[in-house]
């Protein structure tokens, strides 16, 4: 070859130069790319990487470090003793045993660890690295990356918590919790379930061994069937199932009744993938209640019996009532009323002397007033008006009476009396009410009108017996000393009926008593207001 190249190798020579610039353009390009696709990479993961040049002591860090470390790169020097001034002061030691512990006894370099930014904020995170040796085993470089971690240790951490609050809770719960999966196994259980059951025997696998949990129905006594438990039931069908009774044999032999719950537990797309069983042990409640039921049921047979023993003695003392009174009437009135003529046939025959005669009409006069003592009573022990008239007729004549003792003014709306045909137990029970009820107003009440109204209506009898007094109050109505009040409402119990007694409309008090009555004809009815 020439020492002065031809215009043609020239020509080559600079074609060739041309193709390795371009070349070298292309990888350049390349290379950046891929590094910006590195950083961004980084950005995303919050992963950087450095490279320490241990002998000269200097340290690359990828653009990432800088923003994990909250740095500027212009502004920090990037010494292996820079980044240890980035580190938590509590964390200092544990990194530089860490590193050293790498460099000089070949310990794998994987640590967590808190760093504090400029701005004081605290953050976490892990580094790992690689360190490379020379011919003789020193140590000249570390290589390594850092991942910003902080909000997944967080999340552990709080994950942690709430398992530990979970577990916490769960401990110190009184009712058994057992957690399942979608076999059926168990996965955790509190202490409290534990005490129920007893410790499971170890070879029991799931749903299909359900069958050895021994379980009956207790209105039937049958044996629960493995598909029949409410954990089987969440499980296979999705159910909820709250506070069932069940009465159980523990796997210690002992016989308990347990109120169970469950409740399926569901991933996101509503595939189940377990449940939730709660129980607890209502044994000794059980058992109270059914003592409380059986002392309901004496209870109520006593009360029964009661109430016809009150029956029987009410109608024995009417009916004592009705002899004292007839004898009142038929004996000891007519034995006056014979005396009184005897006198005065004797007054008549003019007698000598005048003080005899005076002293015959004063016997007389005393006569006349027991005569109408004796009716007084005699109709006080027994309405002859009630079992001669009937009901309508006794609470006219009772009415009318009231009024002229009290002078408080009476209306009454009464139907005809043959509307009104009731069985003499009836009749004379409502009366009683009705004496009862004006009693109580005229001892009570205040009162300056009385509203009587009788009517049958929609397959009842009504007897309402209102006034503008002062009114009564609840507590007067309970009270265990308001013999009265009692009487009332033992007698409509008696009769299948319903009393109300409370405070009307004008201030006033309201008692209302409720029969069934299926006989009879409702007629218009009358009013009066003699």
């Amino acid at each position: 070859m020439s020492e002065n190249p031809s215009r043609e190798q020239l020509l080559q020579l600079n074609e060739a130069l041309r193709r390795e610039i371009e070349e070298r353009k292309r990888v350049e390009a390349v290379l950046k790319q891929s590094q910006e696709r590195l950083a961004t990479a980084q950005r995303i993961a919050h992963v950087g990487n450095w490279d320490w040049d241990i002998p000269n002591n200097h340290l690359f860090w990828s653009e990432e470090i800088y923003r994990i470390f909250g740095l500027e790169p212009e502004k920090t020097a990037t010494t292996y003793e820079a980044f240890l001034s980035s580190v938590h002061g509590e964390d200092r030691d544990f990194v530089i045993e860490s590193v050293n512990q790498a460099l000089h006894e070949g310990k794998p370099y994987h640590i967590d660890h808190r760093i504090v930014l400029p701005s004081g904020e605290m953050r976490i995170v892990h580094e790992h690295a690689e360190v490379t040796r020379d011919q003789t085993g020193k140590a000249t470089r570390m290589q390594g990356t850092v991942q910003d971690v902080t909000d997944s240790r967080r999340a552990e951490e709080a994950v942690r918590t709430s398992e530990e609050l979970l577990r916490t809770v769960l401990h110190a719960l009184p009712v058994a919790v057992w957690i399942l999966d979608e076999e059926g196994q168990v996965l955790s259980r509190n202490p409290a379930g534990s005490k129920i059951w007893g410790e499971d025997p170890p070879d029991l696998e799931g749903l299909k061994d359900f069958g050895r949990y021994k379980g009956w129905w207790p209105d039937t006594g049958k044996r629960l069937k493995s598909r029949e438990w409410s954990a089987a039931r969440a499980i296979k069908k999705g159910e909820t199932v709250l506070g069932e009774i069940v009465e159980i044999e523990s796997f210690d032999g002992q016989r308990k009744t347990l109120s169970n719950s469950a409740v399926p537990l569901r991933a996101a797309d509503g595939a189940i993938r377990g449940a939730i069983v709660v129980g607890e042990d209502i044994t000794e409640r059980a058992s109270v209640q059914k003592a409380l039921r059986y002392s309901n049921t004496l209870l109520e047979s006593s009360r029964k019996e009661l109430r016809t023993l009150t029956a029987h003695l009410d109608l024995e003392i009417e009916e004592e009532r009705r002899r004292i009174a007839q004898e009142l009437h038929d004996q000891l009135g007519q034995s006056l009323i014979a005396s009184k003529i005897a006198l005065n046939m004797l007054g008549m025959g003019k007698p000598e002397h005048e003080r005899l005669r005076d002293q015959i009409g004063e016997i007389i006069s005393l006569i006349d007033q027991t005569i109408q003592s004796v009716k007084r009573i005699a109709l006080d022990l027994r309405p002859f008006v009630l079992d001669h008239l009937g009901l309508v007729a006794a609470i006219e004549s009772e009415l009318h009476k009231f009024e002229e003792r009290t002078e408080i003014s009476c209306v009454s709306y009464l139907p005809q009396t043959e509307s009104v045909q009731l069985a003499p137990v009836t009749s004379m029970s409502l009366f009683r009410i009705f004496e009862e009820a004006l009693s109580n107003i005229q001892k009570h009440a205040r009162a300056t009108q009385v509203i009587v109204r009788l009517e049958a209506r929609a397959g009842r009898l009504l007897l309402e017996v209102h006034d503008n007094g002062k009114g009564i109050d609840d507590v007067v109505i309970l009270a265990p000393d308001s013999l009265g009040i009692a009487g009332m409402r033992e007698r409509v119990a008696r009769l299948g009926g319903d009393l109300c007694i409370e405070t009307n409309d004008c201030g006033g008090t309201s008692v209302i008593v409720s029969l069934p009555f299926e006989g009879g004809r409702h007629e218009q009815a009358r009013t009066n207001t003699d």
